[in-house]
């Protein structure tokens, strides 16, 4: 009988989530596929001295909790890895047992890139009455929003027990901004790896709180209002290794507050709006109330390999306009 098994590591501020899978397989039969056996998961917290281990995990969700956020925000799928390395042939062992252990450390799954530029940065979630609350800090004022008010947020901390509750809303991260004409904003980030999150953006307007989910495991990347404020377009990221960033542009209508469509004149166009952030986009530029100018990396394709021999050594670009209709 041959035995693999892999654990999975992944440090994120002062939370180490821990994540391993067991598999065995008939020595005697080669041709079947190993067979999952055990999983295991565990959260430790780091109290300044050494790391303390949380409250078991008992329930499959909260399983569901730590697979979340080793495989879907860092990108890193484990089955993959384990079909590449482990589902191989391996010569009989004689009259003994086969014994493999791997430690993938996850923390480079998603490397560190640039973060957007922050007009204010916050980390609060708060208590106010038995009512948690997130809050917004601008330069002449901080803004206070109960979780119950923000639909994507609250709908994720629904799903998991009061233990992971406590270590989700720790982990919470906002940047907020302002339209010239007072309006107020928030990327309220959850649910993060080391750099890719969920994202509820949020709009304060005349005293009404309205959100709107974006793409999930992305890094939002930069925010530009139009010229009449009626439409504010977002740069989101995915990273792939450390050079690489392939992004996706959205658009949303700020009255009434939801997501605007696109009218395409090209391929490229569309590409650079769809949801599986394909290309790079090293500019973008409003050039009037309802079209934006992206610009993107000029090359034959948008392999990994040839986007990472431009970052080498191109410099040549190419613009795609995008039109909102």
């Amino acid at each position: 009988m041959n035995f693999v098994t892999l654990g999975t590591y992944h440090l994120d501020d002062d939370i180490l989530y821990y994540l391993s899978h067991s598999y065995k397989q008939e020595e005697k039969d080669k041709q079947i596929q190993r067979s999952q056996t055990d999983t295991q998961t565990a959260i430790y917290r780091f109290t300044g001295e050494k790391f303390e281990k949380l409250p078991k995990i008992k329930k499959q969700a909260d399983q569901k909790l730590v697979k979340g956020t080793l495989q879907n925000r860092l990108k890193c799928p484990l089955s993959k890895f384990i079909r590449r390395t482990f589902m191989k042939k391996r010569p009989r062992s004689y009259f003994a047992l086969s014994l493999s252990i791997v430690v993938l450390f996850l923390s480079g799954c998603a490397p560190t890139v640039s973060e957007p530029p922050k007009q204010a940065i916050i980390q609060n979630v708060n208590k106010s009455e038995d009512q948690e609350i997130v809050t917004l800090s601008l330069e002449a004022k901080t803004v206070s929003i109960p979780i119950h008010k923000i639909d994507p947020l609250n709908d994720y901390l629904n799903q998991v027990d009061q233990t992971e509750r406590e270590i989700e809303l720790e982990r919470i991260r906002t940047d907020a901004f302002t339209s010239k004409s007072g309006d107020i904003y928030g990327d309220i980030r959850y649910a993060c790896g080391v750099k890719l999150c969920d994202h509820a953006l949020v709009q304060i307007k005349n005293d009404q709180i309205r959100t709107i989910p974006l793409y999930s495991g992305s890094i939002f990347m930069q925010h530009i209002f139009s010229p009449d404020e009626n439409y504010m377009a977002i740069l989101l990221g995915r990273n792939e290794a450390a050079e690489i960033v392939r992004n996706n542009v959205v658009v949303i209508r700020t009255e009434p507050f939801s997501f605007a469509e696109f009218q395409y004149s090209s391929e490229l166009a569309g590409k650079l709006t769809a949801s599986e952030f394909t290309i790079p986009i090293v500019s973008l530029n409003w050039v009037n109330d309802a079209t934006l100018k992206a610009g993107i990396p000029d090359t034959t394709d948008y392999s990994f390999e040839t986007l990472a021999e431009w970052n080498q050594h191109g410099s040549k670009t190419k613009e795609v306009i995008l039109t909102v209709k």
